[in-house]
């Protein structure tokens, strides 16, 4: 709310301009101030709610319901993004819980839910700021991160594997804690190769697929295109 001196067209338009929200006169009535402010406030009231509902649709529509993560479509837009801004390196890893059926048959789906957001909570906590975390649809995941180079994206990829079955999870109707273990593929991108989002998906799949094969609990390297 902007108080101007009667008749001071110039500067209402400038203070309009700048985004005040009303302008009055001064000498003012103060009951016609109090209405114009209750104006305002209902105006700013009806604007946040606006701006919360807005929020909370695009973290819908961006977010794994159930660990909290990026989901599927949105780490395929933050990987392209990724792709277009660096200029070094970039791990790409797709990680599988290893016989995740057998836990959701043996102790039930919440069980097999608290594993999920667990093991969610520990990639955020272990992996460097800036990674692309995500969800990509059952007991799979993807993680994307600059690197310096294919050696340094091996031992993050490795030693979170490590992190993933050296502590175990707790489950309510167990005493002591079930180790679970994952099986990771990698690829790595190099800037001159221009590779695609969906390309390095491909190629860490295949990579995982090779660390099933040779007994899981294991981080394998696609082979260069």
């Amino acid at each position: 709310m902007m108080v101007l001196p009667a008749n001071d067209a110039e500067r209402e338009a400038i203070a309009l301009d700048l985004g005040a929200g009303d302008i009055i006169y001064d000498p003012f009535d103060p009951a016609e101030m109090a209405v114009r402010l209750k104006t305002q406030l209902r105006r700013k009231r009806q604007a946040d709610r606006l701006r919360a509902g807005l929020s909370a649709g695009m973290q819908m529509a961006t977010t794994d319901p159930l660990t909290g993560l990026f989901n599927r479509r949105y780490a395929m837009f933050q990987l392209d993004r990724l792709l277009c801004d660096i200029s070094g390196n970039l791990a790409v890893m797709v990680i599988d819980i290893d016989h995740f059926k057998s836990v959701n048959d043996r102790f039930a789906h919440a069980a097999g839910d608290a594993i999920l957001t667990d093991l969610s909570l520990r990639m955020k906590s272990f992996l460097p700021d800036g990674c692309v975390i995500a969800r990509m649809g059952g007991e799979e995941f993807l993680i994307a991160t600059p690197v310096r180079d294919g050696s340094a994206a091996y031992h993050l990829a490795d030693t979170l594997r490590e992190v993933i079955s050296g502590q175990g999870f707790l489950i309510d109707t167990m005493e002591s804690p079930l180790t679970i273990t994952a099986s990771i593929g990698l690829a790595v991108a190099h800037p001159q190769n221009n590779q695609t989002a969906p390309h390095l998906i491909e190629a860490a799949d295949a990579a995982l697929y090779a660390s099933k094969a040779d007994g899981r609990n294991r981080t394998s390297l696609a082979k260069p295109a």
